[in-house]
């Protein structure tokens, strides 16, 4: 409105709504935050043999892409999924000090990494290695037990080195992790269909030695 630039009857001008609105439909807007990783069991300095599983979670502002795996700095495995365990057949290693990394990538390409976890692999005969899974129980509620409202599921598990880790699954999908041996986890069944449900609960220790234990339970 008015002439050209600034006036004491119009100041600046109008401002025009449309184009407003499509200059900011076209700003983009620059994701600058790296994915959190971390690697949950084995612990740093446990005792592995055999097959291991190495549990890597990872959470981003925006979306995880990518989790990969290395070991002594190689890759060993990757994977599109934010919480993946990954098969390490210790075999293919040297038995001794072992270093993991996680790392994890989110779409803009920000990389994330758990920083080095050290373990000592022992396949050689003689070596001392922790071959007893934990033990493992759903003691609340019980199985075949009927639900409604909010349910608290309670688990305890028991290790002769140590517990590191608990997971809860309610129809294969995790829902909760401790790293208590005693865990409490709340479930809202409101959200949940009528009938049969399957509740999982399994056991880490520090080994990659792992336990399972299930039951049913049923909403009405």
């Amino acid at each position: 409105l008015g002439a050209a630039g600034y006036d004491i009857y119009y100041g600046h001008g109008r401002v025009d709504a449309h184009a407003a609105v499509v200059a900011a439909a076209g700003s983009v807007v620059n994701d600058i935050t790296a994915p959190l990783v971390q690697i949950g069991s084995p612990a740093a300095g446990a005792t592995v043999s055999g097959t291991v599983d190495v549990l890597v979670d990872a959470t981003d502002d925006v979306g995880v892409a990518r989790i990969e795996l290395y070991v002594d700095g190689a890759l060993l495995a990757s994977s599109t999924s934010a919480s993946v365990a990954f098969a390490w057949n210790t075999t293919t290693a040297a038995d001794g000090v072992r270093v993991l990394e996680a790392r994890a990538y989110d779409a803009a390409g920000n990389v994330g990494s758990s920083g080095n976890v050290s373990v000592t692999v022992a396949n050689a005969s003689g070596g001392t290695v922790d071959a007893t899974p934990p033990q493992v129980a759903i003691t609340s509620p019980a199985d075949g037990a009927t639900v409604s409202r909010n349910v608290k599921i309670d688990v305890v598990a028991s290790d002769d080195v140590g517990v590191v880790l608990i997971e809860l699954f309610i129809n294969g999908r995790r829902v909760g992790t401790s790293t208590s041996s005693t865990a409490r986890f709340s479930w809202n069944t409101n959200r949940e269909p009528s009938g049969e449900h399957l509740l999982q609960a399994y056991a880490h220790d520090a080994a990659g030695n792992v336990s399972t234990t299930s039951i049913k339970v049923y909403k009405r």
